[in-house]
């Protein structure tokens, strides 16, 4: 974060924008200059109807002077706000969350994970795990 820029921390509501659970915190900078928005990414927008939301926020300032807001969350559909009806855009920073995201794993990434430890399992029955020949067995057995 750099020092001369302004920063805040809202909370967040909802499940409209995985992986930002419900209860999260989001940390955003201050955006003086709304051209400056790149189409696309996460922004706490300040609007007048909605209060605070944080979107991936899309310009539409040239064609209808509003912006799109759009959730990652694919059952919300996205909607635009006119310009007048937005207060202040922060810059989506960084999240708080006491949640831990579930990782999630390819197919395939699991599938060399495996070989690769059943690989390993091969090499340690092979240094720890002497090999007796059965005639050598057999000659124990008889001594007995």
């Amino acid at each position: 974060m750099k020092k001369d820029r302004k920063y805040r921390t809202f909370p967040v509501k909802g499940d409209s924008m995985p992986p930002v659970s419900d209860g999260s915190f989001v940390i955003g900078e201050y955006l003086e200059n709304w051209n400056n928005v790149k189409d696309g990414y996460p922004y706490i927008v300040v609007t007048t109807d909605d209060g605070i939301v944080f979107k991936n926020v899309y310009k539409r300032l040239d064609d209808s002077q509003t912006f799109q807001l759009c959730s990652t969350n694919p059952l919300y559909a996205p909607y635009e706000v006119h310009a007048n009806n937005i207060l202040e855009i922060w810059k989506f920073v960084n999240y708080i969350s006491s949640d831990l995201p579930v990782p999630a794993f390819k197919e395939s990434e699991l599938t060399r994970a495996i070989l690769e430890l059943q690989s390993e399992v091969k090499h340690l029955k092979n240094i720890y795990i002497p090999k007796v020949s059965i005639s050598f067995l057999i000659q124990v057995s008889l001594k007995e």
